[in-house]
């Protein structure tokens, strides 16, 4: 990871290599840097903001976001927002770019209160003048209102792992739901119901013929949070929390779905680890980041941090241990044991890519290393 570009001076502006974030009025801009594209469309709904209808389908005044708190540090920029809407007194959006990374973060906390009969989506607005969808279906990909059986709609879909909007000029957005979510394509659509079932809403609300693959090209997509209980007469007005988590990434062209999928993968999925016997020699994995030998030795958190990578290590046996950690690839600049708030107690001694820990029975101790720069 590399130290995140200089932010903006405006208190309202972060930025890295790739996106500028900035809020302006009540709304969200992202720009790409490197090409000036602004990436969201401003007759859309504002990002991350509220999109909430009753069952009369009357829909709540747009969302304002408000700046809480902006965050900039080396290797993490973040803006911290709040606003509200009908139904949901409290929503915090907490938008981060990471140092050299072609991504940005955005993450939910959303309290509703006990209104009943409330549809509610998450809007991103990104911009397209002709878009195409395509998502993360079950064993394969697809796009909506396309490849279905009859009967089936496309007003709300489930993309497992990823979704792509593509523009016509090749302009592409990719998304991914670290919590699993149900999106809207192109506008926040009503939910077809049944007209067997006992319905509060008005049928021209809740019954329509299904949506053509026409009535999926304008940009921008909806993640729904809150449904009225599909407009029947069964009142759902229990109080409830959310933490709704998405990354995103842009590329001026369209990238193929394994291209998609290894971003998902990468984003939703954390480090792994692979045992294997004392007497194998090598590595399992070729994209490993470090090894640990010797006595059995857990390691209880790995993470990363401005200055490097802090981690966590517990003996669990009733004697003394001793644990190597190998990097892969890297050779250390520095290593130190720290508290557990990341104050420094004493340096580690090391070798090239090793560092060799020692510890007493039952002790857990922290500590911070930094690598050479590539």
């Amino acid at each position: 990871m590399q130290p995140a570009a200089a932010c903006s001076d405006r208190g309202q502006t972060i930025s890295n290599e790739y996106y500028t974030i900035s809020l302006a009025n009540g709304r969200i801009f992202i720009q790409d840097t490197q090409t000036g594209r602004q990436l969201l469309d401003p007759a859309l709904p504002v990002f991350g903001g509220l999109v909430v209808k009753d069952s009369e389908n009357q829909a709540a005044s747009p969302m304002v976001w408000t700046l809480v708190r902006r965050t900039a540090r080396p290797v993490r920029s973040t803006l911290e927002l709040a606003g509200q809407t009908l139904g949901h007194p409290g929503v915090r959006l907490t938008l981060s770019l990471l140092g050299g990374m072609r991504q940005f973060n955005a993450d939910f906390q959303i309290s509703k209160d006990a209104t009943p009969l409330l549809t509610t989506y998450i809007a991103f607005p990104f911009a397209a003048q002709r878009a195409h969808f395509t998502y993360d279906g079950t064993l394969c990909a697809l796009s909506p209102a396309e490849r279905i059986l009859p009967g089936s709609y496309s007003d709300v879909l489930a993309a497992h792992g990823w979704l792509r909007q593509a523009d016509a000029d090749g302009q592409t957005t990719v998304c991914s739901a670290l919590d699993g979510c149900l999106f809207a394509f192109s506008e926040p659509r009503d939910i077809y119901v049944s007209p067997a079932h006992r319905c509060v809403s008005k049928p021209e609300i809740m019954i329509h013929p299904a949506p053509t693959a026409e009535q999926f090209t304008r940009g921008g997509f909806y993640a729904l949070i809150d449904c009225n209980n599909f407009g029947t007469n069964f009142t759902v007005s229990s109080p409830a929390q959310w933490l709704m988590r998405f990354r995103f990434t842009t590329s001026p062209r369209e990238p193929d779905d394994t291209w998609c999928d290894g971003f998902a993968r990468q984003v939703r999925q954390g480090l792994t680890a692979l045992f294997k016997h004392p007497s194998r020699s090598g590595c399992l994995a070729k994209s490993s980041l470090l090894e640990l030998a010797g006595d059995p030795v857990s390691m209880l958190y790995l993470r990363s941090v401005d200055s490097g990578y802090r981690m966590a290590f517990w003996n669990r046996n009733h004697t003394g241990a001793r644990c190597e950690v190998r990097w892969l690839g890297e050779t250390l600049r520095r290593a130190c044991r720290t508290d557990a708030v990341g104050r420094k107690i004493a340096d580690l001694a090391y070798a090239g890519n090793r560092l060799t820990i020692e510890l007493k029975s039952d002790e857990m101790i922290y500590c911070e290393m930094e690598c050479e720069e590539p």
